[in-house]
């Protein structure tokens, strides 16, 4: 969800006519390489919350996802299908609009740190400095007393996408 939600950013801002400041690209930039969830929580209220994944649905022709009616993004239900045609609509130029769209996607071959994992991982070294991802992992035994961990993975290369979703 990260990746839409500064994907939505971007081109709203864009089509408004406007540039996103250096200090607005530099928060855009933690949210996706750093996985700032501070920020995207800030991003996501601004953007209508709900709303953000409503467009989300409809911009990227999503099929078998939901907004949550929680006020939290990471409630948002996606499928691992929908996952790789989001990957499709960032790689398309859809979901940032053709000016911001290789800005997301080198912020995404960037993600370093505790986000740094999954898909690209699969790959021999030279390969993986060209793929984009963005990953994330939610434990519900903090939150909701349940007591899973749902971990879910975005690559974006050039001929393809993939999404893997887990819930252990």
């Amino acid at each position: 969800i990260k990746a839409w939600v500064v994907a939505d950013q971007l081109r709203r801002t864009d089509r408004a006519g406007e540039r996103p400041s250096d200090s607005e690209l530099h928060d855009l930039s933690l949210i996706i390489r750093e996985s700032n969830n501070e920020l995207t929580h800030e991003l996501w209220d601004t953007l209508g919350g709900t709303d953000s994944i409503t467009r989300l649905i409809r911009t990227c022709e999503l099929t078998d996802s939901s907004a949550s009616d929680d006020t939290f993004w990471s409630r948002t239900r996606l499928s691992a299908r929908d996952t790789a045609r989001l990957g499709g609509c960032i790689a398309d130029g859809t979901a940032a609009g053709p000016k911001w769209t290789k800005w997301l996607l080198e912020e995404m071959r960037q993600v370093h740190g505790l986000g740094d994992f999954g898909i690209r991982d699969a790959f021999p070294a030279a390969q993986r400095a060209g793929i984009a991802i963005k990953n994330g992992w939610v434990e519900r035994t903090e939150r909701d007393g349940e007591d899973e961990i749902h971990v879910n993975c975005l690559a974006v290369a050039d001929e393809w996408t993939m999404g893997v979703m887990l819930r252990y």
